[in-house]
């Protein structure tokens, strides 16, 4: 064999052994994205469950919230968030957050309540406080982030509020008229 079938031969088979390795990543990132959806679908399921179990009206979207010490923040480098989903019930406004992947379940946390009757105002505003005006439509291009400042009295009689967060005014302002519907 001469000199250039050798050099032929090897490249043949260092190609074969790197075809099989990047065979056996693209498995193994398969196996993964197919765990991935699975448990979004148990996710939602439980999700549809709890919503059916408490007697839910409607349900949406209401924000992120970043707690401290819940989420690695090192995945993939991004600012660690739970997404936030509004649960109107017959007596409250439920808040349930999404169980991050390394939770030991599917079952949404009840992350908070509040009475219906309780709630007194619902704002959009920016990181900074001030007021946002409704967009005419949905952009396209990225906005900075917003709050929606849900206000109610607790049970003291004192004026209380969380704040949610939302990447978009649309969103957020969707967010926000759905809770002032929810005020009795």
């Amino acid at each position: 064999m001469g000199m250039i079938e050798a050099a032929l031969l090897a490249q043949a088979l260092t190609q074969g052994r790197l075809h099989k390795a990047l065979s056996a990543g693209l498995v193994e990132e398969r196996g993964q994205l197919a765990e991935a959806r699975e448990r979004a679908r148990g996710v939602a399921a439980a999700r549809s469950k709890w919503l059916s179990d408490h007697d839910a009206e409607r349900s949406f979207p209401c924000g992120v919230v970043r707690p401290d010490g819940v989420i690695d923040p090192s995945v993939r480098d991004r600012r660690p968030e739970l997404a936030v989903i509004a649960a109107v019930l017959p007596a409250t406004v439920a808040f349930l957050v999404e169980p991050p992947p390394t939770y030991p379940g599917e079952e949404p946390i009840e992350a908070g309540s509040i009475d219906r009757w309780a709630l007194r105002s619902v704002e959009v505003v920016d990181l900074e406080g001030r007021a946002v005006l409704r967009p005419a439509s949905e952009p396209i291009d990225p906005e900075p982030e917003v709050v929606v400042v849900i206000g109610w009295t607790d049970a003291a009689g004192d004026l209380a509020e969380q704040r949610l967060l939302f990447r978009s005014s649309w969103e957020a302002w969707t967010a926000a008229d759905r809770l002032r519907q929810a005020i009795v």
